[in-house]
């Protein structure tokens, strides 16, 4: 992806409305994904980012208690969280609560501790816990 591209996503999005979430997604797929293969990924990864931030904001708005939006705030009980990913791990693989528990994992871990020079993520952390 090069600068022109960047900048026609730029332009692309100044023409839709930012509150419209197809919209928003169909004027970057235009612009960034060149082949069928780079749209599915780019589903994927819009719908994934998507979605999780828009949950995570509405259980901030809500004063959710829920495991991921205590992650949001760093209150995770460790142990349970290794406990459920080694059960979600030896069960069924499902994938969405495996996406769930590693956003969890990356939320309460990320961050902390020294970091390898990458801002609010330390993945040597994250892997050792």
């Amino acid at each position: 992806m090069g600068t022109s591209e960047l900048l026609d996503a730029v332009n692309a999005l100044a023409a839709v409305p930012w509150t419209a979430r197809e919209d928003v997604g169909a004027a970057l797929a235009a612009t960034l994904a060149k082949s069928p293969e780079d749209r599915r990924v780019f589903d994927a990864v819009f719908d994934a980012f998507l979605t999780h931030r828009l949950v995570e904001g509405e259980a901030l708005r809500q004063g959710s208690t829920e495991p991921g939006a205590a992650a949001a705030h760093g209150r995770v009980d460790l142990a349970e969280l290794r406990a459920r990913v080694q059960e979600a791990l030896s069960g069924s693989r499902d994938d969405g609560e495996l996406r769930d528990l590693a956003r969890m994992a990356i939320a309460a871990l990320g961050g902390q501790g020294e970091g390898n020079g990458a801002p609010g993520l330390d993945l040597q952390r994250i892997r050792r816990e």
